[in-house]
């Protein structure tokens, strides 16, 4: 009996493992990108600025106006990550979209990428403000675009960097290599420049990438959901051999099957979960 178990055991550790294996060979799998935008609410969102400006959803967009003002991610912080954001500016606007920058920024806090079609600031979408520049119009005045931004942490000829790649509407703009890494990790958020422009967000999405340990950083899970009535409980998440066995000769072996599942097995899987996400 038990050795039939550990035969299911060990087969259900393998299909488990061959799982996180697929999902690590495909970045792009929809359940791996975590929306920060119910589409209905500011909720996992808060303003830092002025009184005046103004930040709220209006048909299933994000739309910021009147004085300068940031509205920024509650959650993170994020550090090597893809981050893809469908958005608008009005003719003569500007805005930025942040990434690594402090829980409670002001405009020079982090990294940030251009938003202005045609402001009077002739830096244009596209660009890395302050680093690495774009003057000519890759998007028109009132009209969505997607915005993606890839950041990683690397190591280039021996030296740390930070990689940041730039790409509107599907089309790699370039790359930019910081090897200052003026930033470390931290949240998202979005500039309201003037009370002339008004910027709009309807999708906002996250791809969390390994560190350089092979680690992804997840969120706190949920509780589970409690057990139906008359279902064994497993205590803290442990495996409940003892309830069913009345027989101490086979409770003694499933103790000691129990062990060998929490000492050696266990570790095993995690350590090649990981190494797996870091191939």
């Amino acid at each position: 009996m038990l050795t039939k178990f550990t035969t299911v055991v060990c087969l259900a550790g393998a299909l488990l493992i061959g799982s996180h294996t697929a999902a690590a060979q495909n970045a792009d799998q929809p359940s791996r990108w975590r929306s920060l935008f119910d589409g209905e609410s500011l909720d996992g969102w808060k303003k830092v600025g002025s009184d005046k400006s103004n930040w709220q959803v209006t048909d299933g967009a994000i739309v910021g106006s009147g004085d300068p003002s940031m509205l920024v991610s509650t959650t993170g912080p994020y550090k090597n990550f893809r981050y893809r954001v469908e958005m608008k500016i009005n003719d003569g606007g500007n805005s930025g979209l942040y990434f690594r920058t402090t829980p409670n920024p002001g405009f020079l806090d982090g990294y940030e990428a251009q938003v202005d079609s045609t402001h009077s600031d002739p830096i244009r979408t596209g660009s890395l403000y302050g680093m690495c520049h774009v003057y000519d119009q890759l998007v028109k005045p009132d009209a969505w675009f997607v915005y993606e931004i890839g950041v990683r942490d690397d190591i280039w000829r021996g030296r740390e960097i930070t990689r940041i790649k730039v790409t509107v509407n599907g089309k790699e703009i370039y790359e930019y290599m910081d090897f200052d890494k003026q930033f470390g990790a931290g949240h998202f958020a979005f500039q309201q420049h003037d009370p002339k422009s008004v910027v709009s967000i309807r999708k906002i999405e996250v791809l969390q990438l390994p560190d350089a340990n092979g680690a992804i950083p997840r969120p706190e899970p949920k509780p589970l959901a409690k057990p139906e009535q008359n279902e064994p409980e497993l205590a803290r998440g442990d495996l409940n051999i003892e309830a069913p066995i009345a027989n101490q000769d086979n409770l003694a072996s499933a103790r000691a099957f129990r062990n060998w599942v929490l000492t050696d097995l266990l570790p095993a899987c995690k350590m090649l979960y990981s190494a797996i996400l870091a191939m």
